[in-house]
This record gives C-alpha cells, sequence and structure tokens, in this order.
C-alpha cells in the first residue's frame, strides 16, 4: 500500500518535473525566437538603407564583400532550421547579431569615407573664402551642411541628395568668385595651408587691399 502511494507520489513529481523542463524549453525558445526576430529586423533595416542610398545613382556606391553574404546566407538558413526544430543554436543567434553590427559598421565608415572624399577640400575652400563670395550667407549654410554630413549616421536618400546637391552648390559658389589667376592660385595655396610670404605677389597684394583684407589676414611661422 505504502509503496504503491510513494510509486504514485514518484510518478506525479517526474511528471511535474517534465512540465517544468517543456515550458523551460518553450521559454528558451521564445527567448531565441525574440532574439532572432530583433535581429531580422534590424539586418532588415541595414539592406533596406543599403539598396536605398546604392539606388540614389550619386556616386555612393556601398558594398559588401562576398564572404561576408555568404556568412549571412549561412546563418540565416541555420536560424530557419533551428526555427523549424524549436532547437536554436545560441552560437547561430550570436553570429548573426555579430554579423549585423559588422554591417551596419561598415556602411556607416563607407559613408563617412564617401563625404570625406567629397566635400574635405570644399568644407576648406568655403571656410577660407566664404567672406570673399558673393553670397556668404549661403555659403556658411551649405559649410554647415557639409561639416554636419560628416557626423550624421544613419542617413537616407534625403540625406544623400542634399550632400550632393550642396557640395554642387559649394564648388559653384567657389568658381563664381571673381578672381584673376594670380590671386586664385593664391588662395588655393591658402585653402591647402601652404601659403607663403613669397606668394604675396603685386597682383595679390593689390586685391587684398581693393578688398580691404588686411586685417582678416594673418602671418606667422611653421
Amino acid at each position: 500500500m505504502l509503496a504503491n502511494k510513494l510509486s504514485g507520489a514518484i510518478g506525479v513529481i517526474e511528471q511535474y518535473s517534465d512540465l517544468q523542463t517543456r515550458a523551460s524549453q518553450k521559454r528558451q525558445l521564445k527567448s531565441s525566437i525574440d532574439t532572432l526576430q530583433n535581429s531580422m529586423v534590424q539586418m532588415s533595416q541595414i539592406v533596406k538603407q543599403f539598396q536605398i542610398l546604392k539606388k540614389a545613382n550619386t556616386g555612393f556606391e556601398p558594398t559588401f564583400d562576398a564572404s561576408t553574404m555568404a556568412r549571412i546566407r549561412k546563418v540565416v538558413q541555420d536560424c530557419k532550421t533551428g526555427v523549424a526544430k524549436q532547437n536554436i543554436r545560441l552560437d547561430n543567434l550570436t553570429e548573426f547579431s555579430q554579423l549585423t553590427v559588422q554591417m551596419q559598421e561598415h556602411l556607416k565608415s563607407t559613408w563617412l569615407a564617401y563625404v570625406k572624399i567629397a566635400s574635405h577640400e570644399l568644407i576648406q575652400s568655403l571656410k577660407v573664402m566664404t567672406p570673399l563670395l558673393p553670397n556668404p550667407e549661403r555659403a556658411k549654410q551649405i559649410h554647415q551642411s557639409l561639416t554636419n554630413a560628416s557626423e550624421k549616421w544613419p542617413v537616407g536618400t534625403a540625406d544623400l541628395v542634399t550632400f550632393v546637391n550642396n557640395t554642387n552648390e559649394g564648388r559653384n559658389l567657389i568658381a563664381s568668385l571673381d578672381v584673376n589667376k594670380e590671386v586664385r592660385k593664391f588662395l588655393d595655396l591658402v585653402v591647402a595651408g601652404n601659403a607663403t610670404i613669397t606668394d604675396l605677389n603685386d597682383q595679390v597684394l593689390v586685391w587684398i587691399r581693393t578688398h580691404k583684407l588686411q586685417t582678416k589676414m594673418t602671418i606667422g611661422f611653421r
């Protein structure tokens, strides 16, 4: 009699333990699926941003190397298999998360490199020449916008188009500065930080006096 009761009690405990194990497995599976869905959403946003920027036809051509894409395809397939088997491996989730961060950082660094190459020299030119330009207020706005672009992330089509338009307008403003070749050469040297006293020839000095720029220029030692 006692043995039967003990046996029954043990059976109940085993059933309860089995239920707890199943419940724990379900919670773990749900947590894994939530993590996977979050990574999928982030990956989807990166791919969408990549496609938007690539289709803008502005000279910005972000790319991902073949090995990275192969790793992404493999880990996605492994995760799909894990979902089907209700057993998503932790290392697959970790790799998916790492790849998502890697793609985001790659796209960001590609954008910032593009911005630097396309605008660094122009930003320096505007910094020096803005007071001399026909529309200095607009030149200031463009200079600030281009400077901000080097720090902004994430970006979309509107940001990219604005950046391209501003670089084009900025170059046109610089080109519109009505000076002779000698003065233009001198200004280019100033922008590059290579101007010396020997570059102050008669034509440059006359131009400086004519535009009352004497107090706006300084002399220093290297």
